[in-house]
């Protein structure tokens, strides 16, 4: 007997319900919609000898438009409750709409995620052979710091973690040191997570050399470390809400955590050393004095005094001095030192910021207000000065941190407003980057991309 099939097209692209993983029962009429009707069937004619055998043939979507479907819904309807639907029409179904649906994870209790972790262990003990489930899909997580302390989180099951966003904004000052050990400490001290490769911690209330060392041991793959605590600075009430707010948090840590630009910058590239693929690195300080946020809270009583003082002390027509700089240090540990670095002139920095383009010293910026927008800071306090202290300090880093090409820290004279590329994440409305270079046996530093 002979049997030959005029339709020899691959059935490559088709996944067949006994081989998906099904990690939950399926009611009975749980492929319904993978099988259309009789009447959409492609028909095969089978020839079985002289007799000639009309088969209906399902036909059914590739594995791939499946997914892609999915994933288009998902990108509308984001919760776990939206998905459901989807996990009940078969096994199949269930299994892509929840890979979709934890590949990119917002945690917003604790609770939410002991359930995450718990259905993970279900779905091993139903495949044992199989570990790629669950919280292994897990590649973009997002969560506050106290709910990944009390679950608590468990990094060894999202072996497909790259990038990590923690916030501390419900902590408060005395209980960070805490909260970082039971996040990066207590749980990654023997197995440190080396395949993360971007790290964020927003609203943090004081970055130090602890907490760098603490990221360091815990992801020596990092490519980017994103570190910010200066948009604690709060500015949205009242002249005491800022005080107080400065006050908190350790936002300019000079001179009285670090006495001079080199000692903080040695200590945190010895902090970070471990790091040897750190390509970008924010660092949400201020690099000007302490007290300068101190002096600009006095600079006036009310606004009218403070628009007296604009028009007394200084002219209508006096503006800043906002030339760009280049700075260039030979990358030899042996002969680098402040006083081999050498200054060059740069194109001018332009000034897109709308705020600072439309001040003038005829208007009255809003109260309360930071350094950024208060023309007397600006010129008594001396913005190049501080503007060439952040370029000294990211030729310090890159220096010593090989693998670094760009640099950035909080400034209140962050002039240009980040582009659309740019995460705005953090303190990002006062943030200044610094680009790179290593040519010549020297590494340059400069607030332009190097072509």
């Amino acid at each position: 007997m002979t049997v030959r099939c005029t339709d020899d097209s691959s059935d490559a692209l088709r996944s067949d319900d006994s081989n998906i993983f099904d990690f939950f029962p399926s009611s009975p009429s749980s492929h319904r919609f993978t099988s259309p009707p009789l009447a959409e069937c492609q028909a095969v004619t089978v020839f079985i000898d002289d007799l000639n055998l009309v088969v209906p043939k399902r036909r059914t979507l590739p594995l791939e438009l499946i997914e892609y479907i999915i994933k288009l819904f998902h990108q509308r309807y984001r919760s776990f409750r939206a998905l459901r639907a989807l996990s009940e029409a078969s096994s199949q179904f269930r299994v892509i709409a929840l890979r979709r649906y934890m590949t990119s994870l917002n945690i917003y209790s604790a609770k939410q995620l002991t359930s995450l972790s718990k259905m993970h262990i279900c779905m091993l003990s139903r495949n044992p052979t199989w570990d790629c489930v669950g919280l292994h899909w897990v590649k973009h997580l997002t969560a506050q710091s106290g709910d990944l302390a009390k679950a608590p989180w468990r990094p060894s099951l999202m072996g497909s973690l790259r990038t990590l966003h923690i916030s501390f904004g419900a902590e408060v000052r005395s209980t960070q040191k805490i909260r970082s050990k039971q996040i990066f400490v207590i749980p990654l001290t023997n197995s440190p997570m080396i395949h993360l490769t971007s790290l964020t911690l927003t609203e943090l209330w004081r970055i130090d050399v602890l907490l760098l060392s603490m990221l360091s041991g815990a992801f020596p793959g990092l490519m980017s470390l994103h570190l910010s605590c200066s948009e604690h600075l709060d500015v949205s009430c009242c002249w005491t809400c800022f005080e107080d707010s400065s006050l908190a948090v350790v936002h300019s840590p000079i001179p009285n955590h670090f006495p001079t630009v080199a000692s903080l910058t040695s200590a945190f590239a010895k902090a970070l050393k471990q790091l040897t693929k750190l390509t970008d690195l924010h660092l949400g300080i201020f690099l000007s004095d302490e007290e300068m946020l101190n002096n600009h809270i006095d600079h006036y009583d009310s606004p009218r005094v403070y628009s007296r003082i604009l028009r007394t002390t200084f002219g209508q027509d006096r503006d800043l001095t906002r030339a760009g700089l280049v700075l260039s240090q030979s990358e030899s540990p042996s002969t680098a030192s402040l006083g081999h670095v050498s200054f060059t002139e740069d194109e001018e920095d332009v000034d897109n910021s709308k705020a600072a383009a439309s001040m003038t010293f005829d208007e009255v910026p809003p109260f309360p207000h930071g350094p950024e927008l208060c023309p007397i800071c600006s010129i008594v306090v001396s913005a190049p000065d501080v503007r060439t202290r952040e370029l000294e300090a990211s030729l310090a880093l890159a220096q010593k941190l090989k693998s670094l090409k760009t640099i950035s820290w909080s400034s209140f004279f962050a002039w240009k407003l980040p582009s659309d590329d740019e995460r705005r994440i953090g303190d990002w409305q006062r943030a200044t980057k610094v680009y790179a270079l290593r040519s010549g046996g020297r590494v340059r530093v400069r607030r332009r991309p190097w072509d």
